[in-house]
C-alpha cells in the first residue's frame, strides 16, 4: 500500500513519483498517459490525507519533484451543503499515441472541490499556485467549484494488455464453465465451441463481457462471422458496446474488437446529461480504439496490437 503521483507536463509526457512503500517497477509502461513517462522516480510522499469526512473532502500531500522542489497540496472543504457526485469514465486514453491496452478507468462518486468556505493552498517551491476555477459558467448543484476534482472510489482495468504473453492450451468441459485466475469463462459446447461471456472478478467490482451472437473460437474448421460485444461494469457506470469480427481461414484465426459504439453513460443530473452526450469526449473517445489478434495454427505464432484512429 502506498501513493503514486502522476504529474502531467507541458510536453505531453508525465513524470511518475512512487512512494517507497510501493513495489517500484522501473520499466513499468505508462503508454496510456499521453506520450508516456519521461521520469519515474521513488520519492517520499508525506503528510498524506485523502478522505471524506461527512460532506467534505480533505486532501493533503507533499513530495519533492525531479528538480528537488517541494510540491505541497492542502485542500479542506468546510461546507454544510450536499453535493451530488458523478460516476464517469476518465478519458485518459483520449490523448494516447501508442496504446498497449485499453485503459478503462472508472471513477465512482467523482466530484469537483467547492469554492465556498474551502481552504485550498497549493505551492511549488514555496510559491503559491493559482487554482483553476470550474470551466462551466454555471454552478454545480448551485455551488461554485474549482476545477480541482477527486474520487475516493476508483477502478482501473488494463483491457487486453498486449504485453501479456501467458498463453497455453485449455480444456473446456461439457458444462462450458472455465475458471482461470478468478475469471469465469462461459462457453457453448457442441459441434464447435463458442465463447458466450467472460466474468472478470475484481477486488472491488466485477465486470462482465458478453458476445451476441456467441463468438466462435474453434480452430477445426473455417468460418467467418460478426457480432456485438458489450462490457458491463457496475450498473451505475453504464455500458460499452462495440462490434467484433472473427474468422478462421486457411489456418489463421483472426479476432478484431472495434469500440466504435463508445461508452453509454447513466446520467444522474442535468450537468451529467450535458457532459455525457454521445458526442462528448467522455463517451466518444473509446471509438478511436480497435484490437487485433491473429493466431497462426502451423507456426503457433501470435500477433496482437491496438490501433488508434487519429
Amino acid at each position: 500500500m502506498g501513493y503514486r503521483v502522476l504529474a502531467y507536463r507541458n510536453d505531453n509526457y508525465v513524470d511518475v513519483y512512487d512512494d517507497p512503500a510501493l513495489n517500484h517497477v522501473p520499466e513499468e509502461s505508462f503508454s496510456v498517459a499521453e506520450k508516456g513517462s519521461k521520469n519515474h522516480k521513488i520519492t517520499k510522499i508525506s503528510n498524506v490525507n485523502f478522505y471524506k469526512d461527512g460532506l467534505n473532502v480533505f486532501i493533503e500531500f507533499e513530495f519533492k519533484d525531479i528538480r528537488d522542489r517541494i510540491i505541497s497540496v492542502y485542500i479542506r472543504e468546510n461546507s454544510s451543503r450536499n453535493s451530488r457526485p458523478i460516476n464517469m469514465l476518465a478519458p485518459i486514453g483520449a490523448d494516447t499515441d501508442k496504446p498497449n491496452y485499453l485503459p478503462l478507468f472508472f471513477l465512482y462518486d467523482f466530484d469537483f472541490v467547492r469554492r465556498a468556505k474551502t481552504e485550498i493552498i497549493i505551492t511549488i517551491d514555496g510559491k503559491r499556485v493559482k487554482v483553476d476555477k470550474f470551466p462551466f459558467p454555471t454552478p454545480k448543484d448551485m455551488q461554485l467549484r474549482f476545477y480541482t476534482r477527486y474520487s475516493l472510489d476508483t477502478q482501473l482495468i488494463e483491457f487486453n494488455n498486449t504485453e501479456d504473453e501467458d498463453y497455453g492450451a485449455i480444456d473446456v468441459f461439457e458444462d462450458g464453465v472455465l475458471e482461470i485466475d478468478n475469471n469465469i469463462y462461459k462457453y457453448v459446447v457442441g459441434d464447435s465451441t463458442s465463447l458466450k461471456s467472460i466474468h472478470f472478478i475484481s477486488d472491488n467490482r466485477d465486470i462482465k463481457m458478453t458476445f451476441n451472437p456467441v463468438i466462435g473460437i474453434g480452430i477445426d474448421k473455417d468460418f467467418d462471422s460478426t457480432g456485438i460485444f458489450e462490457i458491463h461494469p457496475d450498473k451505475r457506470m453504464g455500458v460499452f458496446k462495440g462490434r467484433y469480427k472473427v474468422s478462421n481461414l486457411t489456418g489463421v484465426y483472426k479476432l478484431q474488437l472495434d469500440f466504435d459504439c463508445g461508452w453509454e453513460a447513466v446520467p444522474n443530473s442535468m450537468l451529467t446529461k450535458i457532459l455525457f452526450k454521445p458526442s462528448s469526449i467522455f463517451c466518444s473517445w473509446p471509438k478511436q480504439y480497435s484490437y487485433n489478434f491473429e493466431f497462426y495454427m502451423h507456426t503457433r505464432n501470435i500477433s496482437k496490437n491496438w490501433n488508434k484512429r487519429m
